[in-house]
């Protein structure tokens, strides 16, 4: 169907053909499902498709079948009919097109909270998803346009992802958020830094902020994490290297380590949800290669093989990251760290707080862990528990030490 014949009969036919016949398990079930579907339409006000889903042409069979064969669409359908009812107006090939462009923009829309923007953006993949599945079992599209629709949307999720967590300066989390918040509140305390620290802040917004003027293409992704890795260790090397022992030094400090602990925890917690799609390929090779996905995201793989060697375990990695107070990114160092510069704040104020022993708290139930223990318990319960935990004690320094008066 040429566009000029789909603008035609926009708003008046269906505009999905299928050529392919399929068959339902069960053909009075397929048309009762069809039939809530269409209910559901007239629930949403959307009487065109509602009269349409009535019908019984082959369109109608095609869906009903579709509907029967697979829950995951019908459910779908049933949710958000307004999916099948864009197609009066659009063929599947123009929603897929505007789909890919609200992605790409999904980012850098105004206004609105990151629920939010995460919410649309599920709920333009799952659209994606069900047109792009219809379009296949329909006969319209071959598998190499199926194939190029799914790349186009994939490429359009990763680029809106990058965007999101490295340029978006609605997002705070993202990196030109934070450059700009750590650049602002080093000029406030000026007076308070070394020429180093001031310098080395100073130059890595300068020069982040001139990397990420622009959207950042795909191969430039490792050049451009590297430098943002590199100018972080510049300011901390000037940190730890040129500053005195007192307490802005240690309340640097404790941010550093509550956040460093906070995102170990997340990346490890991140391999049972989202890295390992099935149980069957665990202690596979698959699993293997993920596993070190996680050391690499930590930069911990060259020091967990000196220690381990070639071995790959999901105990010993598990056991590393939050147990070994050798490594630095582990959470038994990082509240090690906590601890010492709670300490400094204390010896410097001459009074303790109750964060203090919050923090002496979580120390010391680390500190009596075995992995073993842990993975009984489980390992995502585990984590869970100590990313609240660590966000307490956060919040308790925060008020401790009056950071929001």
């Amino acid at each position: 169907m040429t566009v000029g014949t789909a603008e035609k009969q926009a708003g008046r036919e269906w505009l999905l053909r299928p050529s392919a016949e399929l068959t339902p398990l069960d053909e009075e079930r397929a048309r009762r499902e069809l039939a809530e579907i269409a209910a559901s339409a007239g629930a949403e006000g959307l009487p065109r498709l509602e009269k349409f889903l009535a019908g019984r042409g082959a369109a109608q069979r095609f869906l009903a079948a579709v509907f029967d064969l697979s829950p995951f669409l019908r459910d779908l359908a049933r949710r958000r009919p307004q999916m099948l009812d864009i197609l009066f107006e659009r063929t599947v090939e123009q929603r897929l097109a505007e789909i890919v462009a609200a992605v790409a923009a999904t980012p850098f829309a105004e206004g609105v909270s990151e629920a939010s923007l995460m919410m649309e953006l599920r709920l333009l993949k799952a659209e994606a998803h069900f047109l792009i599945a219809l379009a296949e079992l329909s006969g319209v599209a071959e598998t190499s346009l199926t194939v190029r629709r799914l790349s186009d949307l994939a490429g359009a999720c990763v680029h809106a992802a990058v965007d999101f967590l490295l340029r978006d300066p609605a997002n705070p989390s993202s990196i030109l958020s934070i450059v700009k918040r750590a650049r602002d509140n080093a000029r406030t305390a000026r007076t308070a830094l070394t020429r180093e620290v001031w310098e080395a802040v100073n130059t890595s917004w300068m020069t982040l902020t001139g990397l990420l003027k622009r959207p950042v293409r795909e191969d430039d992704l490792p050049d451009v994490l590297a430098a943002i890795r590199q100018q972080s260790a510049q300011v901390r090397g000037a940190l730890t290297g040129t500053m005195l022992r007192n307490d802005g030094y240690n309340f640097a400090r404790l941010g550093t380590f509550l956040e460093r602990a906070d995102n170990t925890a997340r990346i490890l917690d991140v391999k049972y949800y989202l890295l390992l799609p099935s149980v069957a390929h665990i202690g596979t090779s698959i699993d293997n290669v993920q596993w070190e996905t996680i050391l690499r995201s930590v930069s911990a793989h060259r020091a967990y093989r000196w220690l381990y060697g070639a071995e790959i375990s999901a105990l010993k990695i598990a056991e590393f990251l939050i147990l070994d107070e050798r490594f630095p990114r582990s959470l038994t160092f990082c509240y090690g760290q906590l601890l010492e510069n709670l300490g400094g704040l204390e010896k410097e104020y001459s009074h303790r707080e109750p964060s203090h022993d919050l923090a002496r708290c979580a120390a010391d139930k680390l500190g009596k862990q075995d992995i073993e223990g842990i993975f009984d318990v489980g390992l995502h319960q585990f984590l869970l528990g100590f990313i609240g935990e660590n966000q307490a004690l956060a919040s308790a320094i925060a008020v401790d030490y009056r950071f929001n008066d």
